[in-house]
């Protein structure tokens, strides 16, 4: 369910909001900020009495929405960053406003579907990954985790992980429709796995890919083995300030964490 043009009527958290996410698993964020986001929502709002559900929106509209709902709601928005400078090889720390990614914010009004239109691939479309999928390559990665990693059931579940990354942003004009939309990923996961590795299946991976970076919008972020990464501000060495010519600058990627954006006391 794309969000392009659409108007989602939040509230704001209350203590009560507070106490039931409190705690919660860190391991469990995609499916907290499912139920948060639809409990947010005011439904007598909408025309029809129900609200949006957010599984069904993009994984961007996901994140914006929750740091919409933070910057909104908060009397402090300041964070610290830290990262290890590759021009000095020094740690640096900055306080950093979360609402300095309000200019950097990405509008998309295009479509989000691109035809996959590769030989020797069935006909479908590339759409982005949704809450839905993100859920499940959640659950995925938290049963990777429970093995040591580059353990043979680790490296499996791993290899699992990307095909379902895939499979979820992927459909088919023949999927079958009579099915949940698990089983019809699990339904496109079974047909990847039947593609030719070193020709069908990298032209499709590449294509895929390169649809999931021209769908951007919202936050601006990087997907990375079923972690979002926020891209901040530019960081200036202040080594880099001391000496002659330009000052060096870094690119500094935030973890996004859905939990760090829910209601805590």
């Amino acid at each position: 369910d794309d969000l392009s043009g659409k108007a989602i009527y939040f509230r704001s958290p209350t203590v009560d909001d507070y106490r039931k996410f409190a705690g919660m698993p860190t391991a469990l964020e995609e499916e907290l900020a499912t139920q948060f986001l639809n409990s947010m929502q005011v439904a007598e709002m909408y025309q029809e009495g129900e609200v949006s559900d957010s599984a069904l929106w993009t994984g961007q509209d996901r994140r914006t929405a929750l740091y919409w709902i933070y910057i909104n709601t908060r009397e402090n928005t300041v964070i610290t960053q830290k990262h290890h400078c590759q021009h000095c090889d020094k740690p640096h720390t900055r306080q950093f406003d979360l609402k300095e990614l309000v200019p950097m914010m990405i509008s998309n009004d295009e479509v989000m579907r691109l035809d996959i239109a590769i030989d020797g691939v069935k006909a479908g479309y590339i759409q982005p990954l949704r809450g839905n999928a993100l859920v499940h390559i959640e659950e995925i990665k938290n049963e990777r985790d429970m093995f040591e990693e580059d353990s043979p059931e680790w490296c499996l579940l791993h290899v699992d992980l990307r095909l379902y990354e895939l499979a979820w942003s992927l459909v088919f004009g023949d999927d079958d429709r009579s099915l949940s939309l698990r089983e019809q990923a699990k339904a496109r996961f079974d047909y990847i796995s039947t593609l030719n590795p070193e020709t069908t299946y990298k032209k499709l991976a590449a294509k895929t890919r390169a649809a999931l970076e021209d769908f951007g919008h919202g936050l601006m972020s990087e997907y990375r083995a079923g972690e979002f990464q926020l891209v901040t501000p530019l960081f200036t060495c202040p080594e880099s300030e001391k000496g002659e010519g330009e000052p060096k600058q870094t690119v500094l990627l935030l973890p996004f964490w859905s939990n760090n954006f829910l209601p805590s006391l």
